[in-house]
């Protein structure tokens, strides 16, 4: 079992969420990453860019994705950016 796990770090990066410090597998951004799968808003992502220093889990990034959770632009206390169709400030 220990040679697997060896393994699988080799694809997978094990991060802590930015958010919730859950641990969690992350491909760094490379192709066939979990997050792939997800289709959270452009402006949401450069928005929690902006917060979070590094990598959200799966459940976390899920919740943004889904609108389960507000994006950290809207409402009391979120930071406000404003993004053009690319992405940029």
């Amino acid at each position: 079992m220990h040679r697997i796990n060896d393994i699988l770090k080799i694809f997978y990066l094990e991060k802590h969420c930015s958010k919730c410090q859950a641990t969690f597998g992350c491909k760094n951004e490379g192709p066939g990453c979990w997050c792939e799968s997800l289709q959270v808003p452009l402006e949401t992502l450069g928005q929690l860019r902006v917060q979070y220093e590094n990598c959200l889990c799966p459940a976390c990034l899920r919740e943004y994705a889904t609108g389960a959770v507000e994006s950290p632009g809207e409402g009391a206390g979120g930071i406000n950016i404003s993004l053009d169709s690319a992405g940029q400030q």
